[in-house]
């Protein structure tokens, strides 16, 4: 092939094959594309679609490799009804059945509030430096469907050092998550959703999936690796989003 013809592929039946047993899927699963801001779903089934390869938009070198290709599903924009031009809230599930419980999640909308009214919890020692370092602390609250939720920033010279996250069950006070965020190579601290209009959110919290906690999500931008959503339930472990987030 030329260059300009390298650079999208329809792979034939050898290949398609290949990758959905290599991947566990079937011919009979659907894709369900769930945009969680709006409750929306979009479900098509997987014998309808094609495989492409397409080469990465972060560029590659001719002649291209394996590695220099995003393999998988290809869907059509204009078939995705509803949905954000960036697909900024969308999630993507492959499967025999739709796992998300459509119930539209909140975006978090945190109010400053007195330090004394964060929950006092042991911090773990893993963070102590950090905050030894901090000059001075800020905190912020929200409610929601029975949870309470803080933040507790750590911070020195105007820049957040560490950003801890405690969840509690009001009709309890059990402490159901909690979360520690700070700056790194890997990623850099989301900007905190407040009350200004038009605002792009970035914590969400609420029923995401079936038969599971509910869960909180957003606080990191992550350059390297993958983000990952959180449960309301200390003994559920975080998934982590598969994407493609090469450099």
């Amino acid at each position: 092939l030329e260059e300009k013809d390298a650079k999208y592929l329809v792979l034939n039946s050898t290949y398609r094959n290949r990758m959905l047993s290599k991947m566990k899927i079937s011919e009979k699963d659907s894709v369900y594309v769930y945009d969680y801001s709006t409750n929306i779903v979009n479900t098509f089934s997987v014998k309808s679609l094609k495989v492409v390869a397409v080469v990465s938009p972060y560029g590659a070198d001719w002649p291209y490799s394996q590695h220099d290709y995003m393999i998988g599903f290809e869907l059509d924009p204009k078939l995705l009804k509803g949905f954000d031009s960036y697909y900024m809230n969308t999630l993507v599930c492959i499967g025999s059945k739709n796992p998300f419980a459509m119930k539209q999640l909140k975006a978090i909308k945190w109010k400053e509030t007195a330090i004394a009214k964060v929950p006092a919890a042991t911090v773990n020692p893993e963070y102590n430096d950090l905050i030894k370092t901090a000059s001075k602390k800020t905190a912020y609250s929200y409610k929601s469907n029975g949870f309470e939720y803080f933040l507790q920033d750590y911070i020195k010279e105007e820049t957040v050092l560490l950003r801890r996250l405690i969840v509690k069950e009001e009709k309890t006070n059990k402490i159901v998550c909690e979360k520690y965020y700070y700056e790194s190579e890997s990623g850099s601290l989301a900007q905190l959703n407040n009350n200004i209009e038009n605002q792009e959110s970035g914590q969400w919290t609420g029923k995401l999936f079936k038969n599971k906690p509910e869960v909180i999500f957003g606080f990191v931008y992550v350059s390297f690796g993958c983000p990952g959503i959180s449960f309301l339930d200390k003994n559920v472990p975080d998934v982590f989003i598969n994407c493609d987030n090469r450099h």
